[in-house]
């Protein structure tokens, strides 16, 4: 079963073969990329970014507002957990660090 249509695949095929620019997201602690079959350190917070920037970037065109719409209400529902007291105290990720290079 898969989650994209054939439609959906279709516009985000042609969305990649339209753009010229090329985008690797990487760790650059554990030399991770996304797509690659090596597994990620679900606890390095570089390596979770990566995966959850490819994980968005790979949506077609035409899902990317049902995504956001369902990351602002998974935030919304951490807000209003944390105002009730319910939101359970764990360490969050920090930021990791972004580098943009030209190859």
């Amino acid at each position: 079963m898969s989650l994209m249509t054939k439609a959906d695949r279709d516009a985000a095929i042609r969305e990649k073969l339209q753009s010229d620019v090329k985008v690797y997201l990487t760790c650059g602690i554990h030399n991770w990329t996304y797509g690659s079959r090596k597994p990620w350190d679900f606890n390095c917070p570089q390596c979770s970014y990566a995966a959850f920037l490819g994980l968005i970037m790979s949506l077609p065109p035409n899902r990317r507002d049902e995504m956001q719409d369902a990351l602002e209400e998974g935030i919304h529902h951490m807000v209003e957990s944390a105002e009730r007291g319910e939101l359970q105290k764990m360490d969050f990720l920090k930021h990791p660090e972004v580098t943009v290079e030209k190859a």
